[in-house]
């Protein structure tokens, strides 16, 4: 089976890398891939014409929230047109579509959100993505997922800021009133492809729920750094220029039923572990 990413430089498409895909990135070139403008009509099917996969994996977005929210016309031309062409162009090719979703869609009134739940956005970041998940047809698959990840293209990701102000010495407050259900990119890509690219309809991929605090928490103490140092904030008593969600953790049990269990944070900080990048000041050591 051929399969094709687009959005290869993001945090969540450069995973998909070590497995051999085809693919394209949009904003600066990752090895020999080519660079394309999705948002423009006849960029996507230039190259998928060429290529001719069976899959497309769509990863592309815009998920800096607040810039969403000053500029929604470009998060619509990212968000939603982008899969616009790649839906016309599967149309003419035969090929799926798995798109990559948020949790976010959801007004955050209970959490536990089921696949079945109707999308109910509160900022334009995810009006466009529950827009472009109407694009869909029932063959495809929209996976929607809290993603952790070190590298996310355009904005400093959650985990990557954390890390960094606990290493200057600072302490930084997370809000232990807003909840989600978090997995790592680097989980997310290897279940896609190993386990979920057959799946149609709408799957959620997620862990159990737990505040933002308990999840900042959680990767300190993984990567030995102070978690004490963490403390608790209250979402009600922060402006963003975007709203926030306050409960959007996910149901994930028909991806717990594929998996044969369900995903554990616990397992998820190992993976971070694990993937923790090498410090700038330590590759400039080893360089000399």
């Amino acid at each position: 089976m051929k399969v094709f990413v687009t959005g290869l430089s993001g945090g969540l498409g450069r995973e998909f890398l070590p497995y051999g895909v085809a693919g394209c990135s949009g904003s600066r070139r990752v090895g020999d891939f080519p660079v394309a403008d999705l948002t423009r009509p006849g960029a996507a099917e230039s190259i998928l014409a060429e290529v001719r996969p069976d899959v497309v994996i769509h990863t592309v977005g815009w998920v800096d929230v607040d810039a969403c929210e000053a500029d929604p016309e470009r998060a619509a031309a990212v968000n939603f047109q982008t899969l616009l062409h790649v839906r016309r162009c599967a149309d003419r090719l035969g090929f799926r579509i798995v798109f990559i979703s948020t949790n976010d869609v959801f007004r955050g009134s209970r959490g536990r959100y089921r696949e079945e739940d109707r999308p109910d956005p509160v900022n334009v970041y995810a009006m466009t993505k529950a827009a472009a998940e109407t694009l869909l047809r029932p063959e495809d698959l929209i996976v929607r997922a809290a993603l952790l990840a070190w590298n996310c293209n355009g904005k400093v990701s959650f985990v990557r800021w954390l890390v960094e102000a606990l290493e200057r010495g600072e302490s930084p407050s997370l809000f232990r009133d807003q909840y989600t259900s978090p997995v790592t990119v680097t989980t997310l890509a290897r279940l896609i492809l190993e386990r979920f690219l057959g799946e149609r309809g709408i799957l959620h991929v997620g862990t159990e729920r737990r505040s933002r605090f308990e999840v900042g928490r959680g990767i300190a103490a993984a990567l030995g750094l102070p978690a004490a140092r963490i403390r608790p904030g209250a979402l009600a008593a922060h402006r963003f220029l975007a709203p926030r969600p306050r409960d959007v953790s996910l149901d994930s049990d028909r991806a717990a039923r594929r998996l044969g269990g369900p995903l554990r944070l616990e397992a998820e900080l190992e993976v971070l572990r694990r993937t923790r990048p090498v410090p700038r000041a330590v590759r400039a050591g080893a360089s000399r």
